[in-house]
């Protein structure tokens, strides 16, 4: 007798005959919070929803802890149990949609198709029309009853979102809808998108919602095989295993990452203490009683030289192993069934993927079986519904149990995102909204010929392209975006002591919101650090107060004389309204042409038709330049295209305006701090100072384009270090504006581990990346090594708050800081440190982490477009 036999008992069916098949679906009842009742009455279960983890990409050691939290986790379970792994099908023109680039027209097409040719040979080459989702179903049936279930699983939840976070993993609970949708993708397979239910008019309509879930037809007239609509199916189920349970812990998972549509259940059914001490106790005494029956057989035959038989022995020695290992190694028993759904278009493909499980099977000493003239039984079986109406299992100890993982890599694909090549170990594709994160920010971290600058350029172009409204600012060092800035059309500003461009860092955007003081207070600890770095010594008290007062009477000069900087540029009108608006109107009255934008407001072309503008109040005509949302008047004010003012910018303070504050000041401090303040402006005398380009009002119209590149490779390294503070300080400013205009700016600041060399340059980075955040900025810092910007407690603050990361080949060397800074596992530090290619390493997204791949082949034109290797470019 199998004392056991009451774990493998088999359900009932709900309906005996059935005629229709809402019959066959195993559902008596649902609830909004997501507990069915299944069967005949009296069982409930309910689903959850678990998060892959890269166990693929840990070390041993990590590898082990983790399985022996898993088995920690399933000697904790008191009630039955499903894991389901869903090979569900995904919809490839849905996701082509998600990534792909529509054309717009605007004269980048052709790039849009080079991305896309990339995106869709990544597609290609994965894997096709399959996403892979994990569940796990619990089963009650202790009394039968709705509200211990409920209380049952409310108790259960919480130990079990703690387990599931011990192994990296986060679980939660699916409502009725998401509960219901995967039968039907089960039973409608293919036509997912038609899927719609709604709980609460469902209970006001009277609708049976089995009928959201049901097909047309299912057809189970076959021995090996059955039908639902015009799709093949087949159960098989795990027939035997090696001795002893010794099973890799990879086995479960290589099965699930094959191209193949299925859906995989391992049912568990722990066994009571009591009842395998009971069994294992009666089975050890059968054993002794065969030996002594052995024994006496001997003595009568005076046989006293042989010994028991070999087969009693090993009986002997795994009856004491198994009693060993539950009462020392905490192992429980378990009857475990392992049953798959292979799912296919053709009968053929069928019996072809059917027997690719089966060989991986056999290279495990394992073999698959179909489930003859029980391909219905096994189906609901399969379902994460919690019904068990199959009997093809296995009593395995807990260690065997927790050999079939279903842990295997993390998968990084956010619908809508921008694309960042492919997961290395699954070969999906792998996307990021970075505006979906809760902390849009991020860095970049490459050493020389890792393919930093190729992955800095990409994002600048996707950027570029996939949000035509935003404005993307690159800070770029070494000059090495020129390319990228061509191909795009961008205004690249080589910044140099013979430049004639001219950037004022005390200019600020003014719409009323601040008080002059309240600006001077804001940019105190910019001009502050300007001075030291001139004055190259720190400032003691009396000079800060001094920098203050001086500051403040520059801001309360400018309030009273209220000038604005003019920010007119004669013939640089970048967007032509006809392009864009209205077919062209005449103004009978005034003998010009207008267009007509997309809120009404009427531009004019001049009489002489060499620009476009708009007439005041007065009937001046005021040169414009077109934005998103309006345009900028003559005086440098934005103007909605209701007509209304917003702010402008006002450039009416400068550092010449602080100089001459210095001087009427009577403090013997005041000349010094004059004197240092002379690189940045051009004196009374005539003098230039050789950092004048910041000392004066600017004459650069940030406005004229939406990329804007600022190149330092031409400055030394003094000049540099100042010019990337100002650069970002006039950056700000360009942020805040944006967001008044409701635009989202991208900065990309290269070898930004130049601003770490002093506290201020940190703090100021700091706060900036704290800024941006609520004014829709999203900032991206790239330099090479991770140690670098991780020196300190402010700077390695702003990479673990930082939710978008790419590291790129690092250094051995920074082991440690991959390991503490970014909690990277050992086998995703080898796969940085140990990197030999280009383009290759680890994304992060949130809490996402995925080893992944972003090279371009050689034959895309972007190849050509975004690479800097020397040798490659000169053809060497």
């Amino acid at each position: 007798m199998d004392k056991w036999a009451i774990y493998k008992k088999c359900d009932d069916f709900r309906v005996a005959a059935p005629k229709y098949v809402n019959d066959i679906i195993e559902i008596k009842s649902i609830a909004d919070n997501g507990i069915f009742e299944v069967g005949r009455g009296g069982v409930f279960s309910k689903t959850y929803m678990f998060d892959d983890i890269n166990y693929s990409k840990a070390s041993i050691d990590e590898q082990i802890s983790i399985l022996e939290s898993w088995c920690g986790w399933l000697n904790s379970n008191s009630a039955p149990f499903k894991i389901t792994m869903n090979n569900k099908n995904k919809n490839m023109q849905t996701v082509s949609d998600q990534v792909l680039f529509g054309k717009t027209k605007d004269g980048f097409d052709t790039l849009r198709k080079h991305f896309n040719d990339e995106i869709e040979y990544t597609i290609q080459n994965g894997r096709q029309g399959i996403e892979q989702q994990l569940y796990l179903t619990i089963r009650y049936d202790t009394t039968g009853s709705y509200d211990d279930a409920k209380l049952y699983f409310d108790s259960l939840e919480s130990s079990m979102r703690d387990n599931f976070r011990a192994i990296g993993s986060e679980i939660r609970p699916l409502d009725a809808s998401e509960r219901l949708r995967i039968i039907h993708d089960m039973y409608r397979f293919g036509d997912e998108e038609d899927f719609n239910f709604n709980f609460k008019n469902a209970v006001n309509q009277g609708f049976d919602f089995l009928d959201a879930v049901s097909n047309n037809k299912c057809d189970f007239s076959h021995d090996e095989y059955f039908k639902c609509e015009n799709k093949y199916m087949s159960a098989i189920y795990l027939h035997n295993m090696p001795f002893g349970s010794k099973l890799s812990d990879r086995f479960l998972t290589r099965i699930a990452s094959q191209n193949i549509k299925m859906m995989i259940s391992l049912d568990c059914s722990p066994i009571t203490d009591a009842d395998t001490n009971a069994f294992l106790k009666s089975k050890y005494l059968s054993v002794e009683d065969r030996i002594r029956k052995q024994n006496k057989t001997r003595v009568k035959d005076l046989d006293f030289s042989s010994d028991i038989s070999l087969a009693v022995k090993q009986d002997r020695d795994t009856i004491t192993e198994d009693i060993k290992d539950v009462r020392e190694n905490n192992q429980k028993y378990f009857y475990t069934m392992l049953n798959i759904i292979v799912i296919a278009d053709d009968l053929e493909t069928l019996q072809m993927n059917v027997k690719q499980i089966d060989q991986i099977a056999k290279d495990n000493s394992c073999k698959f079986e179909y489930a003859y003239q029980r391909q219905r039984e096994a189906l609901n079986t399969v379902l994460p519904l919690g019904i068990r109406q199959v009997q093809n299992g296995h009593n395995l100890k807990t260690r065997a149990v927790a050999a079939l993982f279903p842990f295997n890599t993390q998968e990084l694909f956010m619908p809508d995102g921008e694309w960042y090549g492919k997961n290395q170990v699954s070969n999906s594709i792998v996307t990021v909204n970075r505006k979906k994160l809760m902390n849009a920010n991020g860095f970049i971290f490459g050493e020389s010929g890792s393919g930093k600058t190729v992955s800095s350029s990409l994002s600048v172009f996707e950027a570029f392209l996939k949000y035509p409204d935003d404005d993307i600012i690159v800070v770029d060092p070494k000059n090495d975006y020129t390319n990228v800035c061509k191909k795009l059309g961008g205004s690249y500003m080589n910044i140099n002591t013979s430049s004639p461009n001219r950037f004022n860092p005390l200019e600020f955007w003014a719409d009323g919101s601040k008080t002059f003081d309240q600006i001077a207070d804001e940019k105190s600890d910019l001009v502050m650090a300007l001075v030291e770095k001139t004055k190259k010594d720190e400032l003691n008290g009396n000079e800060v107060s001094l920098v203050d007062h001086a500051l403040k009477t520059a801001y309360q000069k400018a309030s009273l004389s209220k000038e604005t900087i003019n920010m007119a540029v004669e013939n640089d009108f970048d967007y032509e309204p006809k392009k864009y608006f209205s077919t062209p109107y005449m103004d009978e009255e005034r003998k010009l042409e207008y267009f007509v934008g997309p809120d009404g407001c009427k531009m004019y072309l001049s009489g002489d038709k060499s620009c476009y503008g708009i007439f005041d109040d007065l009937g001046n005509f005021k040169m414009s330049k077109w934005q998103k949302n309006g345009y900028y008047n003559n005086d440098g004010v934005f103007v909605y295209c209701d007509g209304n003012s917003k702010g402008y910018i006002n450039g009416s303070v400068t550092l010449k305006s602080l100089y001459d504050a210095f001087g009427e000041s009577d403090h013997p401090l005041a000349r010094d701090l004059r004197l240092s303040l002379t690189p940045y402006i051009t004196d009374e005398n005539g003098n230039r100072g050789s950092l004048n380009i910041f000392g004066e009002k600017s004459n650069v119209n940030m406005s004229a384009n939406r990329l804007i590149m600022f190149g330092l490779k031409d400055l030394g390294q003094n000049l540099r270090d100042v010019s990337m503070i100002i650069m970002l300080e006039f950056i700000r400013e360009r942020i805040m504006r944006n967001y008044a205009m409701g635009k989202s700016t991208w900065l990309f600041i290269d070898e930004c581990h130049e601003l770490l060399h002093t506290a201020y340059t940190q703090d100021y980075l700091k706060k900036l990346w704290v800024l941006v955040r609520s004014l829709g900025g999203i900032c991206t810092g790239i330099t090479q090594n991770v140690s670098d910007v991780c020196k300190n407690d402010t700077t390695r603050a702003m990479v673990e708050n930082s939710e978008f990361l790419i590291v790129l080949k690092q250094k051995t060397s920074t082991a440690e800081t991959l390991r503490d800074v970014l909690g990277l596992s050992d086998e995703m530090i080898k796969s940085v440190t140990q990197e030999r290619l280009p383009g290759k390493g680890i994304i992060r997204a949130g809490t996402v982490t995925v080893p992944f791949d972003w090279t371009i082949r050689k034959d895309n034109p972007l190849y050509d477009i975004t690479n800097t290797n020397f040798y490659e470019l000169n053809k060497m």
